[in-house]
C-alpha cells in the first residue's frame, strides 16, 4: 500500500463523527457514569451500524431537552421507537432513573471503545478542542510531508 493510500485510510479512520466520520472523542463531565468513567476522562467512540442494550454511547442531547445540543455519554438501557425509527433509552451508570428522552440514531456519535483517564483535567476545558485539533493536524501533516528518497546520483559509489 502506497503512502497516499495509507494516509487516506488513516484520515478516514480518525475523521470525527461530528463531521460525518466514524470516530469521536468525548470528555466526561459530571458523575453520571461513575464508576465506569470519571470527570476528565477522554472516551474514544466509533460509529456503529446498530447499537444494543448495554452499549455505552456518546450522543447529542435532543432538541427541547435540558442541555440541548450538548454531548452526553450514557449506557443504552432499552430500545424504543421515535417517529417510526429506532431510538434508545439511555441511563448513566450512577443515575437512578433513565434520561427523560429517547435518543435517535442520528444523534449518536458512537459506541465507547477506549478511554484515557483524567486527560481532560490536564488539558483544561477551554484548551481541549484546540489541542486535539492541533494534534490531529500534526499527525496528518507528518503523514503527508514529502520524504526524500535517495536519488541514483546521491548514492555512494561502490
Amino acid at each position: 500500500m502506497g503512502p497516499w493510500a495509507l494516509t487516506l485510510l488513516l484520515v478516514a479512520a480518525v475523521w470525527p463523527a461530528t463531521w460525518g466520520g466514524i470516530t469521536g472523542l468525548t470528555f466526561v463531565q459530571g458523575h453520571s457514569m461513575e464508576p465506569t468513567y470519571y470527570t476528565g476522562d477522554l472516551v474514544l467512540t466509533i460509529r456503529q451500524p446498530a447499537y444494543e442494550v448495554g452499549d455505552v454511547i456518546s450522543f447529542q442531547v435532543p432538541p427541547g431537552q435540558a442541555g440541548e445540543g450538548g454531548r452526553a455519554i450514557h449506557r443504552i438501557s432499552a430500545v424504543g421507537t421515535l417517529d417510526g425509527a429506532e431510538a434508545y433509552v439511555t441511563l448513566g451508570d450512577n443515575n437512578a432513573e433513565a434520561d427523560p428522552w429517547l435518543t435517535p440514531s442520528r444523534h449518536i456519535m458512537g459506541r465507547a471503545v477506549a478511554h484515557v483517564p483524567k486527560v481532560g483535567l490536564l488539558l483544561g476545558s477551554s484548551l481541549q478542542r484546540i489541542l486535539l485539533g492541533g494534534a490531529a493536524a500534526l499527525v496528518v501533516l507528518a503523514l503527508l510531508w514529502p520524504s526524500r528518497a535517495p536519488t541514483p546520483d546521491s548514492e555512494p559509489a561502490a
